[in-house]
């Protein structure tokens, strides 16, 4: 275990760091989801589990070695390819995204680690941190792996003092058995859980199923959005995305009290707009 301490706010608010981290997996096992449990909340803005092969693994750890202290240095990814994000931790999300069957997962390869990505932000607070990656071992063999489609908007701009500023993305369900189209397309299927982010200046984020028709069905609609309770919201009711189906993520900001252009970006004084949708192919 590893304990690590951005550096000061003098240096910079928002630190990016990478820590390979070896389960030591000699039996493949199937998995059914994996969790991040953050030392210290104050401090940690998201972070994210990537699962990679013995040389990604390797490859990072020179990444590690060739800087001070714990981890490595990765704004906007594990800086390894490829690297399968399989966890994630953004504030106000306490929970484990647990499939609708026991069989649905995926395999944790042989010889396999992990990289977890940390975003801190030390602007209001600082300290040591020590979080945790959790794998969590289904019972029975995987029958189906799930897929997701995740679909943002990074062409916004909020001017300063606007009161509100909208911005919309999209991606397409095609038929099943097609391959997937990372941030385009995704094969038709249940959708079951739905991850969406935004930061501070977001005020709400509805995304929609529009049909070939014209005629739409609401996912998911947060109108008051609150950065510091997110997460992963699992649905009640699986909703069925067709091929042609359209999935639209709509996103709205304000910065009445700001000085500066605001665009998308990873810092905390930066802005987003995404959503993720998970999805099976049952009915």
């Amino acid at each position: 275990e590893l304990a690590y301490t951005p550096p000061p706010l003098g240096t910079r608010a928002d630190d990016y760091r990478c820590f390979v981290i070896d389960p030591r997996v000699s039996t493949p096992f199937p998995t059914a989801a994996m969790s991040i449990e953050p030392g210290n909340r104050a401090i940690v803005h998201h972070a994210i589990a990537f699962m990679v092969a013995p040389a990604q693994a390797d490859e990072a750890r020179r990444l590690d070695d060739a800087e001070a202290g714990p981890g490595y240095t990765c704004y906007g990814g594990a800086r390894v390819t490829p690297a399968y994000a399989s966890g994630l931790w953004v504030p106000g999300d306490a929970s484990v995204l647990e499939p609708p069957r026991e069989d649905i997962g995926y395999w944790f390869p042989a010889g396999w680690q992990l990289i977890l990505q940390v975003h801190y932000n030390v602007a209001n607070a600082h300290g040591e941190d020590r979080s945790e990656v959790v794998v969590w071992e289904t019972p029975v063999p995987i029958g189906e792996v799930p897929r997701n489609l995740l679909v943002g908007d990074y062409d916004f701009v909020i001017p300063p003092r606007a009161s509100r500023v909208e911005g919309t993305a999209s991606g397409w369900f095609t038929a099943a058995g097609t391959a997937d189209v990372l941030g385009v397309s995704a094969a038709e299927g249940t959708i079951y859980a739905v991850t969406p982010h935004m930061h501070e200046l977001g005020r709400s984020l509805r995304v929609q199923l529009v049909h070939p028709d014209g005629t739409s069905q609401c996912v998911l609609s947060i109108p008051a959005w609150d950065f510091h309770w997110q997460g992963v919201f699992r649905l009640q009711e699986g909703v069925r995305a067709a091929a042609g189906d359209e999935l639209r993520v709509t996103c709205a900001w304000s910065n009445p009290d700001g000085s500066d252009t605001v665009t998308w970006g990873e810092g905390t004084s930066d802005e987003m707009c995404y959503a993720s949708v998970a999805l099976y192919g049952g009915p």
